[in-house]
């Protein structure tokens, strides 16, 4: 066990104070910051720390950090040894010079620091001298109004060429002020040198070059404009700038804060612009920091970063004394090899942007004196200037379209050499590339959207040589990948979208994927259709817990084209029992995990190489970490546990121990996020636990296909330094009863819901019944309310009735067998608010001090409190309710402006006349301050509110008021909004609404008329605006009214042989509608018309009129008399009806009248004296009630 020292906050005080002078005893009165160091046992430490303060350089288990006042304090409880150092921004020898004179071809002497006016005149004076060559752009204005400037320097300054940009840029860090200098002086060479020096010339002929010399001007000038003493690492806001970047691996906001306003500015900065290579400079230390800092993981681009910073350091060398630029591996760090660092600049640019930057630290000095300055020059720009031409090293060339010569934006990517977004893109203007890389042989791919992927392999580079390579593509296909989906441990979803087809159709689209990157459709693929569009596909066949890559695929005549990858993780599929692990290689099982929680706590297990609890080699270690408090946890796959009424938990521990406050525990899960204590845990102490086997019994979060089980380790990590876990082994006991799963309650309303249950296992005998029971209280059971939904495992769905509105139920599912009946897990849910249908309605506020169900508050402009419900204003003013015990109040012990308003349930007001409120209320005057009372309507859930009335003088007693309510609606609000201004509160109490109850009554309900054509009338009672509506278009109506009134319904005579209904609805808007019903009966008769000719009476237009003795043989038109008789259509010689004897006109017109009953279809059969009988040719339908038939 390790010996430790523990500092307690006093020391640490008194040494923090007592490296000051009593003049200077708070470091942080001049800017907020502090400087110090203090050693750590170990470099794995420093992840923890490093989301507590800034850490500034590492060495030797020692670490020099930064810290403003409340991270130093939280920082202070940890327990280090704390060193106060004086603080780099008060370096000495500092000369400022408040006006630059340049003199064009004349060299500047740069031995002193530029006031900020005179740094942003020295930027525009550049501008002014060589505006050919060179531009100031104005990257942001923070809300200090210190600008962030860059300089571009090219021949063509005005315009964007097909050239590389570069970018320099220095001083993230304000107290870190060497870069500063020295940029100007970079910017000052390349301008003055250009067209008389062929290097510079060359670069700015070559390349676009960005120079910012102060990036964060608001920490350089912390102290003021006029001099950079008292600059300080961190922004104005306190926030240090190269931790405030989003991270590769920590995310988008690793620090814990906002982005700053110059974080903001620099990425939109390089979203603007394509940068291939760029570097940024620091101070403290002289070393070359390559990528990555974020993670241990190496660059796909390492050896080429190892050339790059080792030239920079060794000519740096050449060009200084010994001892310059020498720092850690002489002179060059890989970034996470010196200390992990999340959110910095260096990672951003090279992950997000595909843009090469380092770090460069060029000074131990952090804030050189002034004279200094010259020597770091001489020191630094013979390796700045070579690091500006490997911008143009490397692959690099134009992509362009085939057919148009148009240029494209393309991905250029190294094959089986890029990784971790080391490929690079040609420009959206140009198409131009630069792919700068170490001396090899390349495959080299060429994608875009849209375009056939190039392929060129045998691409060989050397160092410090360029191979120009123009690239045409071929207008193709082009498809995206969708994000994968549904992950189980066998399968998911993904997809894509076929954006364009190219020059012929796309006849095969889908995903192809596998454990390897850029998966090809030879390999696993699904084929999903053709053509444009999107598309799913389902991934089939996968292994639990393993790494996939998926990419979409489109094929037509042209070739196959890819989307972008995306890689994936199957989940670890579900273990039976019995389990075991005795952790027998150098690696982590399959599908066990490690959590950790707790501020800037590490998971911090590993595998060990050792058998410390009593086991073979290997086993799990657990570590130390200097955080309080946290918790960490080694956890086992998913276990199947159903059916089980208990698990038997057998492993090996032991603890290397260090002190109190720590504790042992073994946890279970059924999510892994949400842990429930089981029976075993062990308190630490100073006390070692030697190498034990440990037996205890799982009793919780059972029946279930995911049980995790956790070895956790919580409270104050620092005290302990090792836990050894071995030989853990899982066996079950069997559960006699059922086992069964609530499932999710859906389709709530005001009276029911649906639920029910999965059972997944029968137990020792057959599922009698199922079903769910509820209550209002947790864990219902068959005493309360239940259903039975069948029998025997396997899912069902049970219906909830009878609930109450507006309350809180519990559901559980259950299953019996013979054994007895077990339940699911208690789920819980609400049913909604009901609409307030029932007047007169009031309300008391006698609900026990809490807000009634369905009344809500809504406080205005960021009010700080809320209506409590309590007996009078809690004072004397007034003493007590006005009714019962409790009543509505708001008050503040502020002069503050605080509105809040309490809203009542909704009001269906639309069945009601006239409708009022009625409230007491009292607003006592404190003198001066009177609270106010504002009331509200709104007459839906999402529209405004409307005044009402104002009350704003001093009422002392309950007083009575009433409002009338203007536009009801059926979902209306009411607000009594209080103003607590320190008065004695606004208080209100039984709220009421009343108003005249809508009425209407049609009589009779129902009428029966004759076929004729006629009218009806209904008798209308009310006391509102009503309409009238009928369904037939044979009956019209009266369509509207006000009050008592009648309904005259008007019909058209029913000539058919049915009777017919016609409904007639009245309607008040706000009550249901009274239906009544007009029925007019089927017509008696049916009318038969005949067009026939008689044979001797027809004179060939007409017919004459039949004669005898005594002339015309019948009077009028009518001609003679005919016989007609129906007969039967399937058997014509059967009579049906008849004979009618019928008169028939003279232009041969016979009309007769037939009883309604014949609707069958008939021969038709004509008798006449003076001729045989005539027939029709087919049967008549006779269904209507005029028939028409024509002999002639």
């Amino acid at each position: 066990m390790k010996i430790r020292t523990t500092w307690l906050l006093i020391a640490l005080m008194f040494l923090f104070l007592s490296a000051f002078s009593q003049g200077d005893s708070d470091p942080f009165s001049k800017r907020d910051e502090v400087y110090f160091s203090f050693p750590v046992r170990s470099k794995d430490e420093l992840k923890s720390i490093s989301h507590q303060i800034s850490i500034d350089n590492f060495r030797n288990d020692t670490v020099w950090a930064y810290a403003n006042k409340p991270q130093f304090d939280r920082f202070s409880a940890m327990g280090y040894k704390i060193n106060i150092l004086p603080h780099p921004g008060d370096g000495p020898g500092v000369v400022m010079r408040d006006k630059i004179n340049l003199i064009k071809g004349s060299r500047t002497v740069w031995n002193f620091y530029p006031t900020y006016d005179a740094y942003v005149s020295l930027m525009y004076d550049f501008q002014a001298m060589y505006p050919a060559l060179c531009q100031i752009e104005t990257i942001t204005t923070l809300p200090s109004g210190r600008k962030i400037l860059v300089a571009k320097i090219s021949d063509n300054v005005a315009t964007n060429e097909a050239e590389p940009e570069f970018l320099y840029t220095s001083s993230i860090h304000g107290d870190e002020t060497t870069g500063y200098v020295l940029m100007l002086q970079l910017i000052e060479y390349l301008l003055q040198n250009y067209g008389t020096d062929q290097e510079a010339t060359d670069l700015v002929n070559n390349m676009e070059i960005y120079i910012n010399p102060l990036a964060n001007p608001d920490g350089t000038y912390y102290g003021g404009n006029s001099s950079v003493s008292g600059a300080r690492r961190y922004n104005i806001n306190g926030v240090d700038l190269n931790r405030n970047y989003p991270d590769p691996e920590d995310g988008e906001h690793p620090d814990g804060n906002a982005w700053q306003p110059e974080t903001v500015a620099f990425m939109n900065f390089a979203g603007q612009h394509d940068f291939v290579m760029a570097a940024n400079f620091h101070g403290g230390i002289e070393v070359a920091n390559y990528p990555w800092d974020t993670w241990v993981t190496r660059s796909a681009d390492d050896d080429w970063w190892i050339m790059v910073s080792r030239e920079y350091a060794d000519i740096c060398q050449a060009n200084s004394p010994s001892g310059y630029m020498d720092d850690l591996n002489n002179g060059i760090t890989n970034g996470f090899d010196w200390y992990e660092v999340a959110g910095g600049r260096q990672d951003y640019m090279n992950y997000f942007h595909h843009c090469r930057e380092f770090t460069l630290e060029i000074s131990n000095t952090k804030l050189v004196p002034a004279t200094q300055l010259p020597n770091f020059w001489n020191y630094n720009y013979r390796s700045m200037l070579l690091y500006l031409h490997q911008a143009t090293y490397g692959f690099k060339g134009l992509i362009t379209d085939q057919v148009t010569g148009e240029p494209v934006e393309a991905k250029v990517l190294l094959v089986n050499h890029d990784a971790l977004n080391t490929e690079v893109y040609s420009t959206v203007l140009h198409g131009d590339y630069y792919r700068p890389v170490k001396s090899g042989t390349y495959t080299m791919e060429v994608s875009a959207p849209c375009y056939i992927t190039q392929t060129i392999p045998g691409l060989t580079i050397a160092d410090y040589t360029s191979s120009l390579l123009n690239i045409q593509l071929v207008p193709g296909a082009g498809v995206t990948t969708t994000a994968v989906s549904s992950i189980t441990a066998t399968g998911a979803l993904s997809g894509g979208e076929v954006i364009c087809e190219g020059s012929s159709p796309v006849t095969a689209r889908g995903v192809c994927w596998g454990t390897t990157i850029n998966p090809l459709v030879t390999g696993n693929h699904t084929t999903n259709g053709s053509g444009t569009g999107s598309f799913v596909s389902t991934i089939t066949g996968l292994s639990a817990n393993s790494t996939y890559y998926v990419r979409a695929y489109a094929t037509n005549a042209e070739g196959t084209v890819y989307g972008d990858n995306i890689q994936f993780n199957t989940s670890c599929g579900s273990t039976a029992l019995p389990f075991t692990e005795n952790f027998n290689t150098s690696t982590m099982p399959n599908c066990w995990s490690v959590q950790a929680s707790g501020s800037g706590a590490n998971p911090n297990w590993t595998v060990s190489n050792t058998s410390n609890a009593g086991g073979s080699a290997y086993e799990m270690k657990s570590s130390y970490q200097n955080i309080n408090p946290a918790t960490t946890r080694l956890v086992t796959p998913p276990l199947i546990t159903t059916g089980y009424a208990q698990l038997n938990l057998s492993f090996r521990h032991m603890l290397d121990a260090y002190g109190t406050g720590v504790s042992l525990k073994i946890q279970s899960s059924t999510d892994a996020v949400n842990w429930t204590d089981e029976t075993w845990s062990v308190a630490g102490t100073s006390s070692n636990i030697p190498a034990t086997v440990v037996n205890t019994i799982i009793s919780n979060n059972l029946n279930s296909t995911t049980t995790y089980i956790a070895f956790t380790i919580t409270g104050n990590l620092y005290q302990y330094d090792y836990w050894y876990i071995d030989a853990v082994s899982i066996t079950g006991t069997s559960n006699e009863l059922p086992s069964v799963n609530t499932t999710a309650v859906s389709s709530v309303t005001m009276t029911s819901a649906i639920s029910g249950g999965n059972v997944t296992y029968a137990g020792t005998s057959a599922i009698s019944a199922r079903g769910v029971c509820w209550s209002t209280t947790a864990n219902p059971d068959l005493t309360d309310d239940f259903t039975i939904d069948g029998s025997g495992t396997g899912l069902f769905t049970s219906i909830l009735s009878g609930l109450s509105s507006s309350t809180t139920y519990h559901v559980r599912a259950y299953a019996t067998n013979g054994s007895g009946t077990s339940y699911g897990n208690d789920v819980q849910f609400t049913t909604p608010c009901g609409t307030i249908t029932s007047f007169p309605w009031t309300e008391g506020f006698e609900n026990g001090g809490t807000i009634p169900a369905c009344w809500t508050q809504e406080r205005v402009n960021n009010s700080g409190i809320d209506w409590a419900f309590i007996s009078g204003s809690g004072n004397s003013h007034p003493a007590g309710a006005h009714g019962g015990i409790y009543n509505a109040c708001l008050k503040d012990a502020s002069t503050g402006d605080n509105k809040t308003i309490l809203i009542s349930p909704p009001l269906n007001l639309g069945g009601i006349l006239n409708p009022t409120l009625q409230f007491w209320h009292t607003q006592a005057l404190w003198s001066p301050d009177q609270d106010q009372l504002s009331v509200y309507y709104k007459t839906s859930a999402s529209g405004s509110w409307q005044l009402l009335m104002t009350y704003t003088n001093n009422i002392t007693a309950w007083t009575l008021e009433n409002l009338a309510l203007p536009n009801p609606t059926n979902d209306y609000y009411i607000g009594f909004e209080g103003n607590a201004k320190y008065g004695y509160g606004v208080c209100i109490d039984d709220v009421s609404v009343t108003g005249t109850p809508l009425s209407l009554l049609v009589s009779p309900s129902e009428q029966t008329v004759s076929a004729n054509a006629g009218s009806a009338n209904f008798s209308i009672t009310s006391n509102s605006n009503w309409t009238a509506i009928c369904d037939q278009t044979w009956c019209t109506i009266t369509p509207s009214g006000n009050g008592n009134g009648i309904i005259t319904a008007n019909y058209d005579e029913n000539t058919t042989a049915n009777e017919r209904v016609a409904i007639i609805t009245v309607s008040v808007n706000g009550i249901d509608p009274v239906i009544v019903t007009l029925t007019q009966e089927a017509s008696l008769e049916k009318t038969l018309n005949l067009t026939l000719f008689i044979e001797g009476l027809f004179n060939g237009t007409g017919l004459n009129k039949a004669q005898n003795e005594s002339g015309n043989q019948f009077a009028g038109n009518i001609a003679d008399e005919i016989r007609v008789e129906l007969h039967n259509a399937t058997a014509p010689y059967a009579l049906a009806a008849g004979p009618f004897t019928v008169g028939v006109s003279t232009d041969g017109i016979a009309q007769l009248s037939i009883p309604a009953t014949f609707g069958s279809s008939y021969f038709i059969v004509i008798k006449h004296r003076n001729s045989i009988e005539t027939w029709n040719n087919n049967p008549v339908s006779f269904s209507e009630a005029t028939i028409s038939y024509n002999f002639t």
